[in-house]
């Protein structure tokens, strides 16, 4: 009689759990994607940012335009102006104007480049007239390591490779008079939104947010 029930139970088991394996294992899995995810949230808010006066930032990989690869550093006899930006993102095109000409008016007494989290072609930077060095690509671990949160962000590097300022975004308000005094210079501003359509109209009240300009 134990015998019997006991290949009884056995058999029901294996159905159990033969029916169930795949729901078991989804939870299994999203189990340790919740956990890796937490360990790796919990690792980028330990990372010290760089962003910090005063830091220490490090040479990084990138790409040019053209397709090589470079190794972004501060090795100058001017300190640098570094620039962050993404592609994608509205208020950094908005912003070329005033980038533009922050490079030309501190032409001899800064470097100046920007980067880019992902790809940037040649055409890229000949349809926005930029005339400083560009790199793209930068890798996530350097983009967690500087503290980049978004874009646009602008660093002030020194010779040694201190950071000696930083400003976050575009440049609006007290941030442009802010950088307008600190470079001793005047910028043009930013540029204006294209004249909506009834489709980006109904894009800008779903979303509720900047619109990301296309050319």
């Amino acid at each position: 009689m134990i015998r019997t029930d006991y290949r009884h139970f056995s058999r029901l088991a294996v159905a159990i759990l033969g029916r169930h394996l795949p729901l078991i294992a989804l939870g299994a899995s999203v189990g340790a994607n919740l956990v890796l995810s937490n360990r790796l949230l919990h690792a980028t808010k330990a990372a010290p940012s760089t962003l910090a006066i005063g830091a220490v930032v490090t040479p990084f990989p990138a790409v040019s335009i053209r397709g090589d690869g470079v190794l972004v550093d501060y090795e100058s006899d001017l300190p640098t102006v570094l620039y962050y930006f993404s592609p994608s993102c509205g208020w950094c095109e908005r912003n070329w104007a005033n980038v533009q000409a922050l490079a030309n008016e501190t032409k001899g007494r800064y470097r100046f480049l920007a980067v880019s989290s992902s790809a940037v072609s040649a055409d890229f930077v000949r349809e926005r007239h930029l005339t400083f060095e560009v790199a793209s690509q930068v890798p996530r671990d350097v983009i967690a390591r500087y503290g980049f949160r978004g874009t646009p962000q602008t660093l002030v590097v020194s010779k040694d490779r201190r950071v000696v300022h930083a400003w976050t975004g575009a440049y609006t308000s007290s941030q442009a008079a802010e950088i307008e005094a600190y470079f001793n210079l005047r910028l043009p501003g930013l540029a204006k939104l294209p004249a909506a359509t009834p489709a980006t109209q109904a894009v800008a009240v779903v979303g509720q947010g900047p619109i990301s300009l296309s050319r």
